[in-house]
């Protein structure tokens, strides 16, 4: 019978020849000896522990289960050994891997064994086992497919019975992948290593954090941000996010101002009525409402009060006896609310409680919390830590909030309030936890407490998977997911080994003279071309849908994008061109669309006719939304122009200033006034076809470009500008570098981004409807023209597509089908009654997956005229550098074997 269809009942199935089998009508797992391995109930709760971050082969768990009991020195090493023989000699694992790594396997199976018999017994102990041994494993399913396994566990009393016709060789493939999970993880383990799992659900407890300086809240968010989708910490994630609309503390109470209210410190022409000059009442009424709304009229302008300084937060943890279990972890997010929701400009300092004083901690950081939450301490009351604390606070200058996050136990103990005598004159906020998901907020002092705020949150934001990555999540990875096993192999492949072709469209690309050229495609991809006459690497296929705004590629090897199509989905797409790292940040727009965007340091500003959105660049937090006095027509970059002239955007740092841009001649009408990074400037076109530095008065004429001419636009980096002549058609670029004037010929934005149109052009051929065989050969069907047929050409040898001579034969077309989670570039599909698959791509790629396992997977890049690159899932590489870089390519021939192979066992 053939192998069954479904992958959760194939996972718990045994192959055809196996080291195990179910008995007793699937509640015993055993060895071929009929010795047990595991019951039923274990297995589904060590499955169960691992679901939410996939499931290991299960040939792999049930090793480690083995390892687990006793006698595995005795019999079970002894029986994996005399499979392995009983395979290899069947020639199934002849040459598959080497002695010392198979034994190397079997060694970390005897540290498992070896450990001490608590460590190693229970269902809680295996699943910690499991957990280290499979937490970094890289051949783990999807947890959907861990659910489907779960389930049938539960609700079949007996799994599937093993295949009557299974392949050796499938079976071979089975059992090294069995071993190979296991062969990284085993290295981790330990009697410490374990307990340690066991007691704090760590891999280690760390030593005490050093002295770490003040962090900000937006560092806190953006932690909070990218653990939302971490397999161990998102459960801590979601409850401090749902906490910092509970958590907050009282304002302090204003400082009395030292000046007096009242005085006046200017003269302005803008103001309220009431502060109008005395002297402007001696005018009529006409004369006076005239200079009123023309803005002419003068008013007194009060002294500003001194700005407060925001101050600092600090925060004291209790980690002891009484906050172990899930206090520990919900004071622990208390602690993350307070610091993500400190005021703007406002510095945090996190402390532990410890017996010998207080500690810092490092809340910005994944590594800072778990050093966090590793550390348990004795004490039923922080005293000591505490009196440490207070004593500090009370040496410090300016104001402090001074909040503790403690067991609502420890806050009544008398201990607690004997340690208050340190608080002097100050005040203390105390966040109070307890197991039931209650947090009470306090207010304490030398002459009492009070409650402040109480709130009750459900604590089963901790448990359940993590949150998948999606596009427009602050702070989360771009990408598309764990790619489905029903696709090819290839698109699980990081980074992809080809260089892949793709048509430029200029407004959605960006260039920098040393970093290359940067696009976001139609079909969600974001492509890198790094120079040299190459196709482009592909950073991400998830890039966010919508209209790009603005790209940019900056000095530090770093590619920005804003893109969205409304001002709920505007999103800033970061990509560091040397790791090919991306991430995207929702950016919390107050108007849509923006007429133009920019970056000044570390801010990017989205400009409107009447205000600013000014976000930081590496957080997406909106720092502020700055007002514009009159109407704003906006020019290259951050220029605009209001009924005033010209003006430019500045940011220092803090906040974005307004600066006006003095004309040298204001009798000059200037029609746009532009940046040109690396030379002094800004840069003036005037209405009569000049070019002027304003920072010099410098002035430049064109030949052709006279009085009169249309400015069309500006380049990205501001060293070109394009004119067309007055009543001319013609389109005239300024090359202000060398002051050479050319005429556009491939359009206006290729004319600006000279640097795109260069790019070079592969083209791929994409439009087939059908594929099949002839002559032995495999065959591609176009809509209308010849065949085309995979070819091995010349010596050492070269793939290429030629015309095929006969039609195919048994040609399956190609219809839709899904493609990985997340993208969208086209797929379609051409499947054959056996099970073998070929996907045809819109990137211009060919993918083949035989019904015969042993045969390796292809994918191949369809070049037109230029031969083919190839990959196999053997590891060959072979194609021209254009498409494969200067990666170890081979000779094209055991790929052309694989692509025949797979034509072979078609049926």
């Amino acid at each position: 019978m053939n192998r069954p269809a479904r992958r959760d009942f194939e996972y718990l199935s045994p192959p055809g020849v196996s080291f195990w089998r179910w008995t007793e009508n699937g509640r015993v797992l055993v060895w071929n000896d009929a010795t047990t391995i595991a019951f039923r109930e274990e297995i589904e709760h060590v499955l169960s522990r691992l679901a939410a971050g996939g499931l290991p082969p299960f040939g792999a768990a049930i090793l480690l289960l083995a390892a687990c009991r006793p006698g595995w020195r005795e019999s079970g090493r002894r029986g994996i050994e005399e499979h392995a023989r009983r395979l290899d000699e069947a020639g199934k694992l002849r040459g598959g891997f080497t002695p010392a790594w198979f034994h190397e396997v079997l060694d970390g199976l005897d540290r498992v064994a070896g450990l001490r018999i608590e460590l190693r017994t229970g269902t809680d102990a295996k699943a910690a086992i499991a957990g280290l041994v499979f937490d970094a494993s890289r051949m783990r399913g999807s947890p959907g497919e861990a659910e489907e396994v779960l389930r049938l566990l539960a609700e079949r009393p007996n799994p599937p019975p093993p295949p009557m016709e299974d392949s050796l060789r499938w079976d071979s493939f089975r059992f090294l992948q069995d071993l190979a999970a296991l062969r990284e993880g085993l290295g981790r383990i330990g009697d410490e290593a374990v307990e340690t799992r066991l007691r704090t659900g760590l891999d280690a407890i760390p030593e005490p954090a050093a002295d770490i300086p003040e962090v900000a809240a937006g560092d806190v968010r953006t932690l909070l941000a990218e653990l939302k989708g971490d397999p161990e910490l998102s459960g801590l994630a979601r409850l401090a996010s749902n906490l910092m609309a509970a958590v907050h503390l009282p304002r302090r109470v204003s400082d009395p101002e030292e000046l007096p209210l009242g005085g006046a410190s200017d003269i302005s022409n803008r103001g309220p009525i009431e502060r109008l000059l005395v002297s402007e009442l001696a005018h009529d009424e006409l004369t006076l409402a005239a200079r009123v709304a023309l803005h002419e009229a003068l008013y007194l302008r009060r002294e500003q009060p001194p700005r407060n300084l925001p101050g600092v937060r600090w925060i004291l943890l209790d980690s002891g006896i009484r906050m172990w279990g899930l206090p520990r972890v919900f004071g622990a997010a208390v602690a993350l609310a307070l610091a993500a929701t400190a005021e703007r400009g406002q510095g945090v300092k996190v402390w532990r409680a410890g017996a010998r004083g207080a500690s810092a901690v490092d809340l910005r950081t994944r590594s800072g919390l778990l050093d966090h939450l590793a550390v348990l301490e004795p004490a039923s009351v922080p005293v000591a830590g505490l009196a440490r604390f207070l004593e500090d606070a009370a040496a410090a200058a300016g104001p402090v909030d001074l909040v503790v996050v403690t067991a609502e136990e420890a806050f009544s103990d008398p201990e607690f309030g004997a340690a208050l005598a340190w608080l002097g004159d100050r005040t203390l906020q105390v966040a109070t936890v307890d197991a039931t998901g209650r947090h009470r907020m306090h207010i304490a002092s030398r002459r009492g407490r009070r409650l402040a705020a109480e709130a009750v949150l459900s604590l089963d934001a901790l448990s359940g998977p993590p949150a998948e990555p999606r596009a427009g999540r602050r702070g989360v990875p771009l990408g598309v997911g764990t790619p489905d096993a029903a696709l090819p192999l290839f698109f699980g492949l990081d980074p992809c080994p080809f260089l892949l072709p793709h048509e430029v469209e200029p407004s959605r690309a960006a260039s920098h003279p040393s970093h290359g050229t940067v696009a976001a495609t139609r079909d969600g991809r974001l492509m890198h071309w790094s120079g040299g006459g190459t196709a482009a690497r592909q950073l991400t296929a998830g890039f966010p849908r919508g209209v790009v705004h603005w790209i940019s590629v900056e000095d530090e090897g770093t590619a920005y994008a804003v893109v969205g199509s409304s001002r709920a989905l505007m999103q800033l797409v970061t990509a560091d061109l040397e790791t090919r790292s991306c991430t995207v940040l929702r950016l919390a727009a107050t108007g849509y669309p923006p007429v133009s965007v920019f970056r000044r340091g570390d801010a990017v500003i989205l400009g409107y006719a009447r205000k600013l959105d000014v976000f930081d660049l590496h957080a997406g937090e909106l720092h502020e939304v700055v007002s514009l006095d009159r109407p704003a027509t906006w020019g290259p970059g951050r220029y605009f122009r209001d009924r005033d002239g010209w003006a430019c955007v500045a940011f220092d740092g803090e906040s974005a200033l307004i600066q006006r841009v003095p004309l040298a001649d204001p009798a000059v009408r200037a029609i746009a006034v532009w940046d040109r990074p690396g030379v002094d400037g800004p840069w003036m076109a005037a209405a009569d076809g000049r070019i002027i530095d304003l920072s010099s008065g410098r002035t430049a004429s064109f030949p052709g470009v006279a009085a009169g001419a249309t400015l069309l636009g500006i380049s990205r980096d501001g060293h070109r500008a394009a004119f067309q002549p007055e009543g001319g058609s013609t389109i005239r670029t300024i090359h202000l570098d060398t002051g050479k004037v050319s005429d556009a010929v491939s359009g206006l934005e290729r004319a600006l981004q000279p640097e795109v149109a260069r790019l070079p052009a592969f083209g791929v051929r994409r439009r087939f409807v059908a594929l099949g065989r002839a002559d032995g050969r495999l065959v591609l069907v176009p809509p209308a023209g010849p065949c085309r047929a995979v070819e091995l050409d010349g010596s050492p040898g070269a793939l290429s597509l030629r015309a095929a001579g006969t039609g195919p034969i048994g040609k399956v077309p190609f219809v839709r089908t899904p493609g990985p989670r997340g993208c969208r570039f086209g797929l379609k599909l051409a499947a054959w009654n056996d099970g073998s698959r070929a996907w045809l791509d819109a990137r211009g790629l060919l993918h083949l997956r035989s019904a015969d396992r042993a045969v390796p997977e292809v994918a191949l890049v369809l070049a037109d005229t230029l031969p083919l690159a190839g990959w196999t899932s053997s590891g060959h590489l072979c194609g021209p550098s254009c498409f494969v870089g200067d990666a170890t390519v081979s000779d094209a021939t055991p790929v052309f074997a694989a692509v025949s192979k797979f034509v072979e066992r078609l049926p």
